[in-house]
């Protein structure tokens, strides 16, 4: 069983990371998080947390806690959408305590390039379909958040050493 462990561990970061591009790039198509996606991810990283040798669930619990209840503040601030706040849970566990870090530090330049694309995208871009759907969330100013904060996730896991 021992040696399944770094197995079981190695599958389920890649289904973690395979779940988080899915979601962005729903985010990014629809505006939406589906909250099937997310419970999938929950499960994903409760079970990642859990195949860790060595390592204690609670920090995750606490770090995804911590990031849920101030995605719910800003939620409640309508400064993001419910599914931006529910993705919170999922993806601080998989970051883990020791990540949060990393994590508050990446989100800081993908949040930056995100808008950096709104504002210039369809300025400097040729026709297609990127431009336009960068000039839709200018227009509607409702963008795909869960696009940096997955981004700086994935960031967070590679500093961490996953």
């Amino acid at each position: 069983m021992a040696t399944l462990l770094p197995w079981i561990a190695g599958a389920l970061l890649i289904a973690v990371i395979l779940q988080l591009l899915r979601i962005a790039w729903g985010d990014a198509q629809r505006l939406k998080i589906r909250n099937a996606d997310v419970l999938v991810l929950t499960a994903l990283a409760l079970g990642l947390s859990v195949s860790r040798a060595g390592h204690a669930i609670l920090p995750d619990l606490a770090a995804g806690a911590m990031l849920f209840l101030l995605g719910l503040v800003f939620w409640l601030l309508r400064m993001m959408g419910a599914g931006d706040a529910k993705l919170y849970f999922p993806l601080g566990v998989v970051i883990g305590w020791g990540g949060l870090a990393f994590y508050a530090l990446a989100l800081i330049p993908a949040s930056l390039l995100l808008w950096l694309s709104v504002r210039l995208g369809p300025a400097i871009l040729p026709e297609g379909a990127l431009r336009a759907r960068l000039a839709h969330f200018a227009s509607t100013r409702r963008y795909p958040y869960a696009v940096p904060m997955i981004a700086a996730a994935l960031v967070a896991l590679a500093l961490r050493g996953a």
